[in-house]
């Protein structure tokens, strides 16, 4: 008997990585990254406002109750970011949208009041306050997913993020089960004297299918000595992994352990 870390140590030794393919994002969930994935842009990829508000320059709002002039117009998420802030001006933003050149701070909309083309802060922001600077949470060239690493919707996203389109995965293995046992019969049968409904190669193929592999269940295999030969001489033909379930301990119809 060994344990499940030395198993799984044996089939590493024993395994080569399956060939590479590129599949759409969609199709991407539970596959396993061949390439890491790394961001070809900042992100945010210009400094952009984290709410609704007035982009102000730091010396234009130290003291409470000054009065800056609005520039007619508003900038929204995919607009230009438009001119530079001149002094004593404020520029209507919304989140998500680019901040103008010399932005130091954003306003929100609930501490400012509009007067005929003027805006009067109700308070002091702090240099920086809602304002989030390019590359602040990603910079270019930053690895964001490594080799190896099986993909949640979460890490779809972030493979969206860096334009990782199509995405390099490692090919599906192929699996086939085998399991065997005179006393077996398919789960859809009424089992005779002596017999058992097989339901280690139904829970074998839903755990296989868990993990988005596909898996294929063979006919039971009789505890022969060739049917059980030829299990393991025709192995590999159709699959990358065969997966055997009985006949493995030490009894006169246990045939598994010598092929």
């Amino acid at each position: 008997m060994i344990t499940v870390s030395e198993a799984l140590e044996i089939l590493g030794r024993a395994c080569a990585p399956l060939p590479e393919e590129s599949i759409p994002l969609r199709d991407a969930v539970g596959r396993v990254l061949s390439r890491e994935v790394v961001s070809d842009v900042d992100w945010p990829p210009f400094d952009t406002s984290a709410m609704d508000g007035y982009a102000v320059r730091m010396d234009d709002v130290g003291t409470p109750g000054v009065t800056l002039t609005e520039r007619p117009g508003l900038v929204a998420a995919g607009d230009s970011a438009g001119a530079a802030l001149r002094p004593g001006e404020a520029v209507r933003v919304m989140t998500g949208a680019p901040l103008p050149l010399d932005t130091e701070a954003v306003l929100p909309v609930e501490q400012v009041r509009r007067e005929n083309g003027t805006v009067v802060p109700s308070a002091i922001p702090r240099r920086g306050e809602h304002v989030r600077r390019r590359g602040e949470s990603v910079a270019a060239g930053t690895i964001l997913l490594p080799r190896g690493r099986r993909l949640a919707p979460a890490e779809v996203a972030l493979a969206a993020l860096a334009g990782a389109v199509p995405l390099p995965v490692r090919c599906r293995p192929r699996i086939s089960i085998a399991v065997t046992g005179n006393e077996l019969v398919p789960s859809s049968e009424t089992p005779g004297p002596g017999q058992l409904r097989d339901s280690n190669g139904p829970m074998l193929s839903a755990l296989c299918a868990s993990h988005g592999w596909p898996a294929t269940e063979t006919p039971s295999i009789a505890d022969e000595d060739e049917p059980v030969r030829r299990l393991f001489r025709e192995a590999g033909r159709g699959e990358d992994v065969l997966i055997t379930s009985g006949g493995v301990s030490a009894g006169d119809l246990d045939l598994l352990p010598d092929r």
